[in-house]
C-alpha cells in the first residue's frame, strides 16, 4: 500500500489493484469542484443534488467501457446523466411517484416546437387574466408585480419589517422598468391596497385544503397551521395557479402537456408565501414577517424557458443513449435490484442513498405530489401506505413511528444485503452521503459495519466540501456537521468476506479478545492456547482439533498479530490497534494521535475544520464500537480538551484551523515537533540517537508491540567490563507516562534477562510513574532531556511545543 493510503485507511481486505483504483479516484477528484450546474439545479426542487461531473469521474475511473452502472435511488437523475456522459449502460429506479414522473418526463424526448405551440395556447387562454391579478402603477404607468415583500401575520404591506431586499422602503419589485422614472421597485401604495382588497374578497373553493402528514423537521406542524395545504398561499396566487391549471387541463394529452404540467408544479415552491430571498429549502415554513409573494406567471414562464435550455444542454444530444442504454423504472429498490440483477450483475452501484440527515422525500414532496393527485391523476400520484412503508428514511411524523433511527439502521442493513446481491465480485459501491446531525459518526460507523456484514470492504472516504462559507462555519460544531463525501466500498470475494454472526463482527471480537490477553499476560501466549480460549470465551463453541473453525480463528490471529518462531503471539509493530482500546484508554491515545493527524491535514490542504479531525479519528475506530466516538464527543470536557490541543498547534481563521508559526533554525528550515511525527518515525529517530550515543546492534521491535518494548540495544559498561543488553520503551506522548508502562518494561527486563531498562517520552512522568521507576530502577528520559540529547547530536532540528494543559493518565 502507498503512504497516501496508509495514512487514511485502516486494515483492509481489498486487493492492491482495488486499492490503487480507489487512490486513483481520489487523485482524479482532488481538484474537481463539487458544483451542480445551475441549469440542472433549477429543474428539480430536491435537496442534496450532486455533481454529474464527479459522477462521471467515478464511473470512468472505477469501470471499463462495457460496464453496467446502477443507481437504485435515482432522485434527480444526476448519476443517470453521469452514466450518459461516460457512455455506460445504466439501470436505475425511484420509489417516489412524483420524483419518478418529473425525472422521466424531463429526460424523455420532447418536441420543442410542439412545446412552444402548447405554451402559446396556454398564454392565449389565461395570460391576460393572470397578469391582471398582479397589476400595479408606477408614475401613473401600468406595470406588474414580480415580487411583493410584506409581513403576513400583521398584514403589513405598506411598511413591512425592513430587510436587505427592501431599498428605501420600496417593497414591490416590478416586472418591467418604469418608462418614466426608470425604476424597477416601488412602495406598496393605495392602488395596490385597493387591488389586493378586491382580489381577497373571493377565495377560490377549488384550491386544495387537505391535511398533510406532519413532520416538524421540515416544518409541517399543526401548531403553525402548516399541516394544511393552502396555509401558505395568498389568495392572489391561488387564483393564478388555478387559472394556469385550467388552461393546461384543456390541452390534449401529450408528453409536452406533461412537461407544462411539471413546470407549473415546480413553480409551487416560490408561488407560496416564502421567506424573502428564499430558495427551495424551507417549503413548509410559515412566515410571520419578512415574507415574499411572487408572480405565478413569471415563475411558470421561467420554468418553461429554463427547461428548454436544460433540454438542449443535457438531453437532446443523448437521446440515442437514453433510448438504448438507459433503463429507469418506478419501483422499490429491493424489488428492482432483485429482478434486474438476478443473473448479470452490476459493475458499479453509484448512488445518493436515503441517509439520516436527508428529509423524508415522500413527506417533503406532498406540496408537488398532492397538486398532481388533485388536478391530474389521483391514482397515479396518491401517497399509498406501501410507499411509506418501503421508504428508507428517518421521520418524526407521528403517523410514522416505525421510521425512527433504530429502524433506519435496520433499513441500512437490508440495503447492503440488496447491494451485495446485485453487484459482481470485486465490483465497487460508491455512496454519496452527508451524514449530519447528532448521529453523524455513529451512522458512518454503522454504514461500515453493515457493509462488512454483507461482504463489502470499506476502502476510502473522499471529502468534497461544499464551498458555501456558511456551511464551512457550521462544520466547526459537531451538532451541525454538513460535509459531503463519497464512501467507496468493494465487494469482497467469498473467501475474503468478514466473519459475522448476526450483527456481531466475530473477527473484531477475536482481535479484541487476543489483544487484551496479550496486554494483560506477563508471559507470552501461544497461538494454540489462544485459539482454544477464543472458542471457549468468544464463540462459546468448542470443536475438535484442526476443525475449520479453529483454522479460521488461527488465520484471523495470524493476520492481526505477530508470531515468533515459537508460535508465541505478540502485538504487531506496524499496527496501531486504536479501535481495540476501551473508551478511557482510547481517549488518552487520541491525545497522542491528534497532533500527527493535524500535521497530515495541514500538509495536505493547508487548513482543516474540527469535523476533519473527527473524521480521521472515526476512520480509525470504525472496526469497533460504532458509538465510541459519539460517546467521547458527548463529553463536554473531552471535546474541549481536543479543541485546546488543536489550538496548541494551530491558529483559527475563517477557513478553520491553520498552521501556527513554526520555529526555524539558522538555515531557515522549520524545526520538527516531536509530538507531530508518526510514532514509528519517533522510534526510528530514537534508534539513530542511540547509535550516536554509542549503542550497538540497535534493533527496533515495534511501536505498539512486544510487551511494551520498542527497541533493544547493547552498550559496553566500562565499570563492570561487560556488554550490557538494554531495552527501551519510546512514548511519543502528550499525556504523562504513569506506572503501568514502567511495570511492563520492568517485567520484560526481569523475564528476559536484560541488564537495564529505559523509558523515553516526549512528555513527562506522573508522580506514580516516577515512584515506580525509582522502585524498579528503570531510567526515565522526559521530553526536556530528550531534546537536549537530540541537540547534542542533531543540533537545531527538533523541538517540542508546550502543551497548554497536561493530560494525565
Amino acid at each position: 500500500m502507498t503512504n497516501e493510503f496508509l495514512y487514511e485507511s485502516m486494515e483492509t481486505k481489498a486487493s492492491p489493484e482495488i486499492i490503487e483504483k480507489a487512490i486513483q479516484l481520489r487523485r482524479n477528484l482532488r481538484d474537481v469542484k463539487n458544483t451542480v450546474p445551475v441549469l440542472l439545479k433549477n429543474q428539480f426542487n430536491f435537496k442534496g443534488r450532486k455533481s454529474p461531473e464527479i459522477g462521471s469521474i467515478i464511473i470512468e475511473t472505477l469501470t471499463t467501457d462495457d460496464a453496467i452502472v446502477s443507481d437504485p435511488f435515482v432522485g434527480s437523475g444526476t448519476y443517470m446523466l453521469s452514466a450518459a456522459n461516460s457512455k455506460r449502460s445504466f439501470f436505475g429506479c425511484e420509489l417516489d411517484n412524483y420524483t419518478f414522473d418529473i425525472v422521466y418526463t424531463y429526460y424523455h424526448q420532447a418536441n420543442i416546437k410542439k412545446l412552444d405551440k402548447l405554451f402559446d395556447e396556454i398564454k392565449n387562454k389565461c395570460f391576460e387574466q393572470v397578469r391582471t391579478l398582479y397589476e400595479t402603477r408606477c408614475c401613473g404607468h401600468v406595470n406588474y408585480i414580480k415580487k411583493l415583500h410584506f409581513d403576513p401575520e400583521t398584514k403589513n404591506y405598506s411598511n413591512p419589517k425592513p430587510h436587505r431586499d427592501i431599498k428605501d422602503g420600496k417593497n414591490i419589485i416590478l416586472l418591467y422598468k418604469c418608462p418614466e422614472c426608470g425604476g424597477v421597485t416601488k412602495q406598496f401604495d393605495v392602488f395596490d391596497e385597493e387591488k389586493l382588497g378586491t382580489i381577497n374578497q373571493n377565495k377560490p373553493e377549488q384550491f386544495p385544503k387537505h391535511t398533510l402528514i406532519e413532520n416538524s423537521r421540515i416544518n409541517i406542524t399543526r401548531k403553525t397551521g402548516a399541516d394544511k395545504y393552502d396555509t401558505n398561499f395568498s389568495v392572489r396566487n391561488q387564483k393564478a395557479l388555478l387559472m394556469i391549471q385550467d388552461a393546461i387541463n384543456s390541452l390534449p394529452d401529450s408528453h409536452e402537456k406533461n412537461l407544462l404540467q411539471h413546470f407549473l408544479v415546480s413553480s409551487l415552491t416560490l408561488a407560496r408565501i416564502a421567506q424573502y430571498g428564499s430558495g427551495s429549502e424551507y417549503i413548509y415554513q410559515v412566515m410571520r414577517e419578512q415574507a415574499q409573494d411572487m408572480n405565478v406567471w413569471y415563475l411558470f414562464e421561467e420554468k418553461y424557458q429554463k427547461y428548454k435550455r436544460f433540454y438542449k444542454t443535457f438531453v437532446s444530444n443523448k437521446l440515442v443513449w437514453f433510448e438504448n442504454s438507459c433503463n429507469f423504472v418506478q419501483q422499490d429498490y429491493q424489488e428492482f435490484l432483485r429482478s434486474t440483477f438476478s443473473e448479470k450483475k452490476a459493475d458499479l452501484i453509484l448512488t445518493d442513498p436515503p441517509y439520516h440527515d436527508q428529509v423524508a422525500y415522500l413527506e417533503r414532496n406532498q406540496l408537488y405530489r398532492d397538486w398532481l393527485r388533485h388536478f391530474v391523476d389521483e391514482q397515479k400520484f396518491s401517497l399509498k401506505d406501501t410507499l411509506l412503508e418501503k421508504e428508507v428514511v428517518v421521520s418524526n411524523a407521528p403517523t410514522r413511528k416505525e421510521k425512527d433511527y433504530e429502524h433506519h439502521i435496520s433499513d441500512i442493513d437490508q440495503m447492503f444485503n440488496a447491494f451485495q446481491n446485485a453487484l459482481k465480485e470485486n465490483g465497487f459501491l460508491v455512496l454519496a452521503v452527508n451524514l449530519g446531525q447528532k448521529k453523524y459518526f455513529d451512522l458512518l460507523s454503522q454504514y461500515i459495519l453493515k457493509a462488512r456484514k454483507h461482504g463489502f470492504e470499506y476502502i476510502i472516504r473522499i471529502d468534497k466540501e461544499n464551498n458555501d462559507p456558511t456551511l464551512r462555519k457550521q462544520a466547526a460544531y459537531k451538532s451541525t456537521l454538513s460535509k459531503e463525501m463519497y464512501l467507496v466500498f468493494n465487494k469482497l470475494p467469498e473467501s475474503k468476506k468478514y466473519w459475522f454472526i448476526e450483527n456481531k463482527n466475530i473477527e473484531y471480537e477475536i482481535k479484541k479478545f487476543v489483544y487484551n490477553k496479550i496486554q494483560n499476560s506477563p508471559n507470552p501466549l501461544s497461538i494454540s492456547t489462544l485459539v482454544i480460549q477464543v472458542e471457549d470465551e468468544v464463540l462459546r463453541a468448542r470443536t475438535g482439533n484442526n476443525s475449520l473453525q479453529q483454522k479460521k480463528i488461527s488465520s484471523i490471529i495470524r493476520d492481526a498479530f505477530r508470531l515468533d518462531h515459537r508460535h508465541h503471539v505478540y502485538l504487531d509493530e506496524d499496527k496501531l490497534y486504536v479501535d481495540l482500546e476501551d473508551s478511557e484508554a482510547l481517549f488518552i491515545k487520541l491525545y497522542d494521535l491528534i497532533p500527527v493527524i493535524v500535521k497530515k491535514l495541514l500538509d495536505k490542504q493547508g487548513f482543516f475544520t474540527l469535523e476533519d479531525i473527527y473524521f480521521d479519528i472515526s476512520d480509525k475506530l470504525c472496526n469497533g464500537d460504532p458509538g465510541l466516538l459519539e460517546k467521547i464527543l458527548n463529553s463536554t470536557s473531552k471535546e474541549k480538551d481536543i479543541e485546546n490541543l488543536l489550538l496548541n498547534y494551530c491558529d483559527e481563521n475563517h477557513m478553520g484551523y491553520v498552521r501556527k508559526s513554526v520555529p526555524e533554525n539558522d538555515s531557515g528550515e522549520r524545526l520538527i515537533d516531536l509530538r507531530q511525527i508518526d510514532p514509528y518515525e519517533m522510534e526510528e529517530l530514537v534508534k539513530r540517537l542511540l547509535v550516536a550515543e554509542g549503542y550497538k546492534n540497535v534493533t527496533r521491535l515495534g511501536g505498539a508491540g512486544d510487551r511494551g518494548v520498542d527497541l533493544i540495544a547493547e552498550k559496553y559498561n566500562i565499570k563492570k567490563n561487560i556488554e550490557e543488553r538494554v531495552i527501551f520503551q519510546v512514548k511519543r506522548w502528550i499525556s504523562n507516562v504513569g506506572s503501568e508502562p514502567i511495570q511492563r518494561l520492568n517485567s520484560v527486563k526481569i523475564t528476559d534477562g536484560y541488564h537495564h531498562g529505559i523509558c523515553i517520552t516526549t512528555s513527562d512522568f506522573t508522580q506514580a510513574g516516577k515512584e515506580e521507576a525509582n522502585l524498579t530502577n528503570i531510567e526515565m528520559i522526559n521530553g526536556s532531556a530528550l531534546i537536549k540529547l537530540l541537540n547534542k547530536h542533531f543540533p537545531n532540528r527538533y523541538y517540542i511545543r508546550a502543551i497548554k494543559k497536561v493530560y494525565s493518565n
